[in-house]
């Protein structure tokens, strides 16, 4: 994309100045598939926690959505005065 994307809101540029830059988007899918004859194994819990984990790490780094909405909490949390 031809422009800071949605740095908008938060950098105050011209848009003939913003277009100078350029940001990239990704999409990424992800599926744990477990075999359907171990899904009686007494492990098979931990096994989906762990993918669980795996998963929610992978959004939590690389989110924009969130990392957007930690930007936004830091910049508008009260500021503490001690």
């Amino acid at each position: 994309m031809a422009d800071i994307g949605m740095h908008t809101l938060v950098v105050d540029l011209p848009t003939e100045e913003s277009q100078k830059y350029w940001t990239a988007s990704y999409l990424i899918a992800m599926k744990a598939k477990f075999n359907a004859y171990r899904s009686g194994h007494p492990d098979m819990p931990k096994y989906k926690t762990w993918v669980n984990n795996m998963f929610e790490t992978v959004r939590d780094q690389l989110d924009s959505q969130r990392h957007w909405e930690r930007a936004k909490e830091l910049l508008t949390a009260p500021k503490n005065l001690h």
